[in-house]
């Protein structure tokens, strides 16, 4: 049997991070990954210590593979939905809804 639908697993080529970025007492600056508290790196320079870190997490993830694994998950039926068409068979729910657009005519008619 040969379906259609997407594979579960795909590869992924390019992670994001978000990167913390403090600048020190001594002036230098420290980055690390807010996913991966211990991968820091310290430098004099904002784009030397993010490259730095960069290359901290090329050589953490060596050897590794990354993929993006997608589910289907249920989703959980409207609260609302066993309410509809309660008052189908209900033969004084035509005039319950007249009654109701009759008192707002009459509502809006003493506002103007």
């Amino acid at each position: 049997m040969v379906t259609n639908s997407p594979p579960l697993i795909s590869p992924v080529n390019k992670v994001k991070y978000e990167v913390g970025i403090k600048r020190l007492k001594n002036g230098k600056y420290q980055t690390f990954v807010l996913d991966y508290p211990s991968l820091k790196a310290s430098a004099n320079s904002k784009d030397e210590a993010l490259l730095k870190l960069s290359h901290r997490l090329q050589a953490f993830f060596k050897d590794t593979e990354i993929i993006q694994l997608e589910i289907e998950i249920n989703k959980p039926e409207d609260p609302w939905m066993k309410f509809a068409g309660m008052f189908k068979d209900d033969p004084q729910f035509d005039e319950f809804l007249q009654a109701i657009q009759d008192y707002r005519n009459e509502i809006d008619a003493e506002e103007e």
